[in-house]
């Protein structure tokens, strides 16, 4: 297993498939319902913590606790809710609603704005509103957050006194942990979005260089297809004329393929143009392309040729490793090639030319059949060099 694999699947399995249609969504409820689920779990155990071991008084233990327990039970709401495809709007507009109901019923009962520790925690709403709402939304709790504020300040200045369930002797205590906590709440964020964050863009570079592979590459044998073949003969050409070197390119067209799928079926005829792209891979070097052009039809470019007729030595291996037994059909059907090599610069130095006299040479070693020709003069017409 790959490492933060099972924590990927653990947060999967907290949201809907249904998010995954729209990508920017789906990463936001990754991120929220790993901050919701976490915010359960420590808001169950801070109540039962103030419940059984806090040292404040019994009643404002069990208004404490009560308090959180009501939180645990929304967030566990929207967690249910996310799991069975809700709005992502609705869930996170709640979960802001909830943390923020949160903080000013303990600022309402801890001596109001002015006095209570856990003011500071007025800035979570604002930031998961921001963070993984709407810019509207961020906008809208940042209002709402700030007029409550003021309002609470005005209301315990003109007119009643928010109560104070706190024990006075010990505020300076309480100040700096919630002062602590609220450092630490906005540090978990940030690891969340970091640690979500990088898991999404390793997923969309997994499914970047996986596109990018197939639009590359052709999807029953593995092998360049038509289009990276374009590319690699054209920059394989280039490097040429920079080193003075030697390209050859191999166009193979099998002999016998046909009867193959007309008698033992489409599988069998995949079975063999698979295990003849095994073959080719095997037998040539990593520098070389090799591509299959379509239906039984290979190329291959072959690149810093040493001298022309090592061309021809290849060529007569990748025909023997053609002409050897398939596994999974009869010993009678025999599978050949027939390869037109043209090359690069002596017989032309046009690229499209190139194509043409290797598709020429291949046809000429058609009517031969399993047999190899270089490209010749006779060949050109009607195409003049």
């Amino acid at each position: 297993m790959k490492p933060g694999k099972g924590f990927s699947n653990w947060i999967d399995r907290l949201v809907s498939p249904a998010y995954a249609a729209d990508q920017e969504i789906l990463y936001k409820a990754r991120i929220l319902a790993s901050i919701v689920w976490v915010y359960v779990i420590l808001l169950l155990l801070t109540s039962g913590y103030l419940f059984f071991l806090a040292p404040i008084p019994f009643s404002s233990a069990v208004f404490s606790s009560l308090l959180l327990l009501v939180m645990a039970v929304g967030y566990a709401h929207v967690l249910r809710e996310m799991k069975s495809g809700k709005a992502y709007e609705r869930c996170i507009d709640r979960v802001v609603f909830f943390t923020f109901a949160g903080v000013v019923a303990g600022i309402a009962t801890s001596g109001g704005p002015l006095e209570a520790p856990c003011t500071p925690f007025l800035v979570v709403p604002i930031i998961l509103a921001f963070a993984l709402g709407t810019r509207n939304s961020g906008v809208k709790w940042s209002f709402i957050t700030l007029v409550t504020h003021i309002a609470m300040i005005g209301i315990n200045e003109w007119l009643i006194k928010f109560p104070q369930f706190l024990d006075a002797g010990n505020m300076l205590t309480y100040h700096i942990l919630h002062w602590i906590v609220a450092y630490l709440a906005i540090i978990f964020l940030m690891m969340i979005f970091s640690a979500i964050t990088y898991r999404l863009k390793r997923e969309r570079d997994e499914e970047r260089d996986r596109y990018a592979y197939l639009a590359a590459h052709d999807p029953l044998t593995g092998l360049a297809n038509r289009s990276m073949f374009d590319s690699q003969l054209t920059r394989a050409l280039a490097n040429c004329d920079r080193n003075s070197n030697i390209v050859g390119l191999m166009m193979i067209d099998l002999d016998g393929f046909k009867p193959v799928n007309d008698q033992y079926g489409h599988d069998a005829g995949d079975h063999v143009l698979r295990t003849i792209a095994e073959r080719l891979q095997n037998l040539l070097r990593k520098t070389d392309t090799i591509a299959r052009m379509g239906g039984d039809e290979f190329a291959v470019i072959l690149e810093n040729v040493m001298t022309p007729p090592g061309v021809g030595i290849v060529a007569e291996r990748v025909i023997a490793e053609i002409n050897r037994p398939y596994e999974g059909l009869p010993p009678d059907v025999k599978i050949g090639a027939s390869i037109g090599i043209v090359m690069y610069p002596d017989h032309t130095q046009d690229e499209e030319k190139l194509r043409v006299f290797a598709d020429r040479a291949m046809y000429a070693a058609k009517a031969e059949h399993n047999c190899y020709r270089v490209f010749s003069p006779e060949m050109e017409s009607p195409v003049t060099d």
